[in-house]
């Protein structure tokens, strides 16, 4: 089935450009309806609403903003995807806070990216839609147990300790006894109450979901346990994890609760917690491994039921943490699972979504090779975690020197270069590599006022001699990503162009 696509834009050459991009997609079939002014589209909206909305920035006699807001007050939740001819990061954080699911510059569209972005939006609210109405449901239910469960047992209570307050004389000592056990007993069903409350609130997600860097999550765990850790005398490892799309605080409490419950059931020796990861196409596979007292395999599915404590003698607690997890897992459309022996310790294991963005960029970069050059070490350090986390093969080199003893003896299926180095600079380096290969895709990135709007001396000396694409430092991550999969994808140099049978690396 086609995917519906609306077009606000008061600009008809912008309109059919972003239409014949649409029609170049090998993949996906389109149907595109344009509209110059913003008023019809609110009837379309109360028709059939399109799959996805493309909204210009500048519009007759308003904005894109001024529509995203009047989408906001009226709880619309088409996908939309925020467009402008100026690139400007302060109208692309405006439009994604007031609802648009992404943003392009219309210099950077390709029939690619385009079609990215609206699956990815789609896929987005698609999401959301479906944790909104489990988010409905549950306060549903939260509202029914604070009303049903929580005034009868404080009725209760409040009865019990005026029988014991003002008739407790009336009684031996074994009807005392089992009045105290009658405000213990009902004051554990409060307690329990309340932790299910708790377990409600926090598997609720907001419908913002966006990308969450589960190393900043992880962070944040590690602070808030400082002193259960300090306590247990325990140690907590974290490697380094993928990306994954979320509600960040719903994601700090599942993995703080399954730490906090590593420490806490730890038998006789100092407690040690590992958390990994690991990407596997659009998903992230996170572990959290811990040396505790284990789970009989027996009742491994038990344990993420509200309220059941397999060790409720030994160990104190509500019997909802690991109910709680499961459930904002679920929320997330993800999974959990555990691994476990009595006596050897949990593997908890958990399955997320990865953004739709990292997702292509990984299956891009799989198999393929980056060389980067750059005499900054803190700059290669970063591209190297930036790119492998994307699924390449990176090498570094310091020199022009270093990148020619590198090629010798390894593939090299795209090349990142500064243009300013010390000694050979990187367009000697682009010179020669052209002069042997045509086909190597070649990116040239530069402080020194390489701007992307304009051809400057030092990018149009760069693509002279044969760079395809040239960044201005400090580059934006996207920006970078998305130079790297046109190139090996088959884009072209400059900006982005319709499919065209011209060779990788024939510079414009």
């Amino acid at each position: 089935m086609p995917i519906d696509v609306v077009v606000v834009d008061d600009n008809e050459a912008d309109a059919r450009l972003i239409q014949r991009r649409l029609r170049a997609s090998p993949k996906y079939e389109f149907t595109v309806r344009h509209f110059l002014d913003p008023a019809p589209v609110w009837e379309v909206f109360r028709g059939r609403p399109p799959d996805c909305l493309l909204l210009d920035y500048h519009l007759a006699g308003s904005t894109g903003l001024d529509f995203l807001a009047r989408m906001r007050e009226a709880n619309l939740d088409v996908p939309v995807i925020a467009v402008t001819g100026e690139g400007n990061e302060d109208i692309a954080t405006e439009a994604l806070k007031l609802g648009a699911g992404d943003y392009l510059p219309k210099a950077r569209i390709t029939t690619e990216s385009l079609t990215r972005a609206i699956l990815n939006v789609i896929e987005k609210t698609d999401l959301q839609r479906r944790l909104h109405k489990q988010q409905t449901e549950l306060q549903n239910f939260v509202s029914v147990v604070a009303h049903d469960l929580q005034q009868p047992l404080a009725a209760v209570r409040g009865c019990i300790e005026v029988v014991r307050d003002f008739y407790g004389n009336c009684l031996d000592e074994r009807g005392r006894d089992m009045l105290e056990t009658a405000v213990r007993t009902n004051q554990r069903m409060a307690t329990m109450v309340d932790a299910l409350l708790s377990h409600s609130r926090f598997g609720q997600v907001s419908r913002q979901l966006d990308p969450v860097d589960l190393d900043v999550v992880l962070d944040g765990v590690r602070k808030n346990l400082a002193q259960a850790l300090e306590d247990s005398g325990g140690t907590l490892h974290v490697g380094r994890l993928p990306a994954v799309v979320g509600d960040d605080m719903a994601l700090t409490r599942l993995f703080q609760n399954l730490v906090a419950n590593a420490l806490k059931f730890r038998g006789d020796h100092a407690p040690i917690v590992e958390v990994t990861g690991r990407e596997a196409d659009n998903q992230a596979e996170i572990v959290v491994r811990d040396n505790g007292i284990g789970i009989d395999p027996d009742r491994r599915d038990e344990i993420f039921l509200p309220f059941r404590r397999l060790h409720k003698d030994r160990y104190p607690g509500s019997g909802v943490g690991l109910a709680t997890c499961a459930r904002i897992v679920e929320l997330h459309q993800g999974e959990i699972r555990v691994e476990s022996e009595v006596g050897k310790g949990s593997r908890f294991i958990i399955t997320l979504q990865r953004p739709l963005e990292s997702a292509e960029a990984g299956r891009r970069g799989r198999g393929r090779t980056i060389l980067v050059v750059d005499d900054d070490i803190a700059i290669l350090r970063l591209l190297r975690s930036l790119l492998e986390r994307e699924g390449f093969q990176v090498e570094t080199a310091a020199s022009v020197a270093e990148a020619r003893a590198i090629q010798v003896g390894n593939r090299v299926d795209l090349l990142v270069t500064d243009l300013i180095l010390p000694g050979e600079s990187g367009f000697d380096m682009i010179r020669a590599i052209r002069e042997l290969n045509r086909d190597l895709p070649i990116i040239g990135f530069s402080g020194g006022g390489v701007a992307q709007s304009e051809i400057s001396p030092l990018l149009e000396r760069a693509h002279e001699l044969g760079a395809d694409r040239v960044l201005g430092k400090p580059f934006d991550r996207g920006q970078l990503l998305g130079a790297i999969g046109d190139l090996l994808s088959g884009g072209s140099a400059g900006e982005a162009p319709e499919p065209s049978p011209e060779p990788v690396g024939a510079g414009s």
